[in-house]
């Protein structure tokens, strides 16, 4: 995979983490599924890298 797929994903994750209002999704298995949900809901990503 490519150095720009990889920071690709990584930018994605990153915004994933800063999107967590910790107010509303306060335990670590709530805040997973809002990130897991935001990557799968991501169109830049493609479907193997969503996996």
């Amino acid at each position: 995979m490519s150095n720009i797929r990889r920071e690709l994903m990584r930018a994605v994750l990153n915004r994933s983490f800063t999107s967590i209002d910790y107010n509303i999704y306060v335990n670590f298995h709530e805040q997973y599924e809002f990130r897991k949900q935001f990557v799968l809901a991501d169109n830049s990503l493609t479907k193997e890298e969503k996996t």
